[in-house]
């Protein structure tokens, strides 16, 4: 139904009283609002080096979430120098991604003894 209605339709629906607690229409109605951006957006983040994703990190550009999460997702396929920039940067975040820092460096330490 949202791609038929017409661009004014869609933002008067999104601003609308009506749906301010409906999060998951809010949120289908944005993303079809913005999704050349965010697709913009998704295709810059995915290019990104390990460095870049980490120079990025903190820039006011809005990305920071995103860039935390493509960093997880890469994770477990970069080398041990790269997992360590990684766990390095995400330590002096939020306090759940030093969680999920710490939990990835003791499972490396463990591996290292393994091997």
């Amino acid at each position: 139904m949202l791609p038929t209605l017409s661009r004014d339709e869609q933002l008067a629906m999104y601003r609308s009283k009506w749906i301010g607690t409906e999060k998951t229409l809010k949120d289908a109605i944005f993303n079809q609002l913005f999704k050349e951006r965010i697709g913009e957006r998704d295709r810059k983040i995915k290019a990104m080096s390990v460095d870049d994703l980490i120079e990025n990190l903190h820039d006011e550009n809005g990305y920071g979430k995103f860039i935390v999460l493509e960093m997880k997702d890469r994770f477990d396929s970069l080398d041990d120098e790269d997992k360590m920039k990684i766990i390095d940067t995400l330590s002096a975040t939020t306090k759940a991604n030093q969680r999920w820092a710490e939990g990835k460096k003791k499972k490396m330490n463990k591996e290292g003894e393994k091997g």
